[in-house]
């Protein structure tokens, strides 16, 4: 699959061809993941928010797919991407991701986001004009599966916060 014009020139700009044609491939390829919307989850979104989301802040990424969008925040302070892949919800049984990065600000974690906020909460509390939160489709496709995700991220990402199109939802009132 070819990439977006905007992730092919951060490609480009990288020397990384080879290394994501390989990923990309890899992602494509694997008959035990739902390309359904496709590996590069809201790209349009995303290359939006990379614009709209200061320079100076660390970007955490909820419900990043492959993460493969770290790449359109590649001059930002830090990209951290997370994202559980679980049989029957996003992904077929026995799948394990490949994560990858190619930027050197960038990190991909397989974790609940509830599993990983309350390790960064002490971290982040005190100074959450340094963090910028992203929510992106599989956090709020399925509510009753991901309400603690989606409460952490209300409580960790009170003003400094985009989301993708389809999780316009979010209802910081409740």
């Amino acid at each position: 699959m070819d990439l977006p014009e905007k992730y092919q020139k951060v490609v480009d700009e990288l020397g990384k061809q080879k290394e994501v044609k390989e990923y990309t491939d890899w992602i494509a390829s694997n008959n035990n993941v739902s390309l359904d919307g496709g590996y590069l989850c809201y790209w349009k979104e995303n290359e939006e928010f990379s614009q709209k989301i200061p320079k100076d802040k660390i970007v955490i990424d909820v419900g990043c797919s492959f993460g493969l969008q770290h790449l359109l925040f590649k001059d930002h302070k830090a990209y951290i991407g997370i994202q559980k892949f679980v049989d029957g919800h996003n992904a077929w049984n026995s799948f394990k991701p490949k994560f990858r990065t190619f930027t050197d600000n960038a990190i991909i974690l397989e974790s609940w986001f509830r599993d990983f906020a309350p390790m960064i909460e002490p971290f982040i509390r005190g100074r959450e004009n340094e963090f910028f939160g992203i929510a992106s489709g599989s956090i709020w496709n399925a509510p009753q599966f991901n309400d603690d995700d989606i409460k952490w991220f209300k409580r960790l990402f009170p003003k400094n916060y985009f989301a993708s199109e389809v999780c316009k939802k979010i209802n910081y009132e409740s």
